[in-house]
């Protein structure tokens, strides 16, 4: 994230950061946009709502990328939200057809 972070500076360029799961890319993201820098982010409703320590074993249903994380990582994304750091709750899963 700090890696992007130091090109949107250099370049300007308005980026979006997908899926944010992690309380640490929630504080980078606050302090990007303090300063001013074009960027956006989004979390999905499985890290707002799940965590890895009630995950059993093996349940590949709700294997993602990046992991489902525990419950700090959840207070983080919420405080985020709260504060506007995260833009938006996102799902990039399929809608189901209609019959």
């Amino acid at each position: 994230m700090r890696k992007i972070v130091r090109l949107v500076a250099r370049t300007g360029c308005r980026t979006h950061i997908l899926h944010v799961s992690s309380g640490l890319n929630v504080d980078v993201l606050r302090r990007t946009k303090a300063e001013g820098l074009p960027v956006s982010a989004e979390t999905c409703p499985y890290y707002l709502t799940l965590d890895c320590d009630h995950i059993p074993d093996n349940a590949t249903a709700v294997k993602c990328c990046p992991p489902i994380r525990d419950l700090h990582e959840q207070d983080a994304l919420w405080a985020g939200l709260a504060d506007g750091t995260l833009d938006g709750v996102v799902t990039d899963h399929p809608r189901p057809a209609r019959i």
